[in-house]
């Protein structure tokens, strides 16, 4: 059997995924050398009714690739944008996106204000993901209520992932690692080890079934590792199709109302993956926090470990744009380790220091 190097590996803070989108053609240039047919859009997202604006909102053009936070204000400047018509798209946690068409002519500027109206959510009945025999996303004209909270996770997902493509950093974390005695279930855990760690917003894993423990160098040798997935997995194609989701009710945890929607892996996957739920503020249906759990570890996995859990908490960085602050993982021993007196290993990691490569949202 080949070593597990870690029982859980992950950046901490999310990556970008594969296939980032093409930057924008630089001002002035198009094929063959010629000038480049373009605009510019000026705008501003308010709140409908009340014509309050959305800082850190996220405008974007999907036909072009272009997607980018408002600032504070609301405001926001899209160069260089390919003369034509096309439809700019506008979204903030706790509202419903909207779209708009607008029409770019070369060297025009087009100025807009997008209206996005409160998120009205109908709470659904409780389900269940405990079967998974149709993953994917839920469908508005099955399950109208679950299909806006899902929408509202994903859009947490999608900025957390727009944050680190806009605003690359660096961190440091404090990490702590303990035990639990099998003997002595009573005894508090023995602190196996407390020191720091750095790293940056960059991340090179995609989910996939069957990608949860792949073949990782860390210079003491190729061993494998266990990878969960972060946040930005949510917004995932091939997350979201390989996954059920549901209503799990209201939950007060920490002396806040949190929404919880549950999710688990399709029945068809037989390779472990992860199953757990999702905590959304009641009223602004900002990320709280997220539980997480390994599904059907393999055989050679459990020789090492029975179980994996995770909680994670997040903070915002800046209003509407989650930031994971710490996570605590627990993992379940196996037989023979706890013939050796452990029973289950626990590792806390806290953020300690955030430093911004190219400016702060």
């Amino acid at each position: 059997m080949r070593p597990i190097r870690a029982l859980v590996v992950t950046s901490l803070l999310l990556g970008p995924p594969a296939g980032l989108h093409q930057p924008a053609p630089a001002a002035g240039s198009g094929a063959a050398g010629t000038p480049a047919a373009t605009g510019v859009i000026i705008g501003t997202v308010v709140a409908a009714g009340l014509g309050a604006p959305l800082g850190y909102a996220v405008v974007s053009i999907d036909a072009i690739g272009r997607e980018r936070f408002t600032d504070g204000s609301g405001r926001f400047i899209l160069l260089d944008v390919p003369a034509g018509r096309m439809t700019l798209r506008a979204k903030h946690i706790g509202y419903t996106p909207a779209d708009s068409l607008v029409d770019v002519r070369a060297g025009d500027t087009v100025r807009v204000r997008i209206e996005l109206a409160k998120a009205a959510v109908q709470l659904p009945a409780v389900t269940s993901v405990g079967n998974c025999a149709k993953p994917g996303a839920p469908r508005r004209e099955v399950d109208p209520g679950l299909f806006v909270l899902f929408d509202q996770l994903k859009q947490n997902a999608e900025r957390s992932r727009l944050l680190t493509r806009s605003y690359p950093f660096e961190y440091t974390v404090l990490r702590i690692k303990a035990r639990q005695s099998s003997r002595d279930p009573t005894a508090p855990p023995d602190t196996v080890s407390v020191d720091t760690l750095e790293g940056n917003s960059q991340r090179d894993w995609r989910y996939k079934p069957g990608n949860m423990v792949v073949m990782q160098h860390d210079g003491s040798g190729i061993g494998e590792v266990l990878i969960l997935p972060e946040l930005g997995d949510f917004a995932d194609k091939a997350f979201i199709d390989n996954h059920c989701f549901g209503y799990g009710g209201i939950e007060h945890l920490e002396g806040l109302p949190l929404v919880r929607i549950d999710f688990a892996p399709a029945d068809k996957i037989k390779e472990p993956d992860i199953a757990g739920s999702v905590y959304l503020d009641s009223a602004t249906f900002q990320i709280r926090r997220a539980e997480l759990a390994l599904t059907k570890p393999s055989s050679w996995l459990r020789q090492t470990l029975t179980s994996v859990a995770v909680q994670t908490h997040y903070t915002e960085l800046a209003p509407g744009i989650p930031m994971l602050s710490s996570y605590a993982s627990v993992a379940g021993l196996s037989d023979e380790q706890q013939r050796q007196g452990w029973a289950r290993s626990m590792t806390t990691q806290s953020i300690l220091d955030v430093q911004w490569l190219k400016g702060k949202p």
